[in-house]
């Protein structure tokens, strides 16, 4: 087992980067899905797509939120059960995100009236 104190920041950035960035395609194909799955593909004129624009990306940034965790827990002593279960980590944040996407595509559809 290697010391935490012998692992570099560059190292754990890496890691953390590798493994948000894949989970990062299912979270956005998992928002993608319940966005389209409610909203359909609208082509109204008056439809509010900037809006749903802007929560995908404040979406996105949200995210990032993973990081903070990722990286403080890989420099303790507990890196290596962290990073067998950090995956439970990103199926929570999919479910919270993708229970919050579907509320608000609820929300537009009936503002919109579709």
């Amino acid at each position: 087992m290697t010391s935490h104190a012998s692992i570099s920041f560059r190292d754990v950035a890496t890691d953390a980067v590798v493994f948000w960035e894949r989970g990062r395609i299912a979270y956005n194909l998992l928002l993608a899905a319940a966005t389209v799955m409610l909203l359909g593909f609208p082509v109204n004129a008056g439809f509010p797509w900037l809006e749903v624009v802007f929560l995908a990306v404040v979406a996105n940034v949200l995210y990032c939120a993973g990081y903070l965790p990722d990286l403080v827990l890989q420099f303790t002593p507990w890196r290596g059960a962290w990073r067998h279960a950090r995956w439970l980590v990103l199926i929570a944040g999919c479910g919270l995100a993708g229970w919050i996407a579907l509320a608000v595509a609820f929300a537009i559809v009936a503002d919109f009236g579709a």
